[in-house]
């Protein structure tokens, strides 16, 4: 029975690890705008590194300071993930004013506003509603944005979603209630992307 339980556990911590939001957000933005990149790679560049990068950096940050393993991911609880989602708001707005400032093509400046959007639902429902998962998000979020600029094709995807949120409960992080919310609002905000 523990070797079931133990590759249970395995399996789910693999599966999280996987979806992580972080790189999920880094891949689904490498893929779905491939060719943009190539033409603006700097641009590109930038959006990673102070809107990706940066936030990243802080996180291992918080991580060291409270004396928490760096590869322990979801290690911040639920009253202290405001701060989470305001060190990913603030560095995408920082974007936004530059892109704005330097008048960078619309769709740099929408990209930015889309994900200040995105994490800050995801603060309000953290601070007011429950503890959304950011991980089904995420996930919806990319799939759906990648059916939009790419290929139709990109929505078969939407299956492994439940496998996701099996693995968010069976690692106790989530409960199915909280799953359901990320993933609501992350299909939600990628058809909101579809109008750019």
């Amino acid at each position: 029975m523990s070797k079931t339980v133990d590759s249970e556990i395995l399996t789910a911590k693999g599966i999280s690890l996987l979806a992580n939001p972080i790189l999920v957000l880094f891949v689904t933005f490498v893929i779905g705008n491939f060719s943009r990149i190539r033409a603006e790679w700097e641009i590109f560049g930038i959006f990673i590194l102070i809107g990706c990068f940066f936030p990243m950096l802080l996180y291992v940050h918080y991580l060291y300071i409270h004396r928490k393993s760096i590869w322990n991911y979801t290690a911040i609880p639920r009253a202290k993930r405001d701060n989470l989602f305001l060190t990913v708001i603030i560095p995408f707005c920082l974007n936004l004013m530059l892109f704005i400032y330097t008048g960078q093509s619309k769709f740099w400046v929408y990209t930015s506003m889309l994900m200040v959007i995105f994490f800050a639902c995801f603060y309000l429902l953290n601070r007011f509603i429950d503890k959304a998962s950011l991980h089904t998000g995420m996930f919806s979020f990319s799939i759906l944005y990648l059916t939009n600029r790419v290929s139709v094709a990109f929505a078969i995807l939407l299956v492994l979603i439940p496998f996701i949120a099996w693995s968010r409960v069976k690692l106790h992080k989530h409960t199915w209630f909280q799953l359901m919310l990320g993933m609501v609002v992350g299909m939600f905000l990628a058809l909101l992307s579809w109008t750019f």
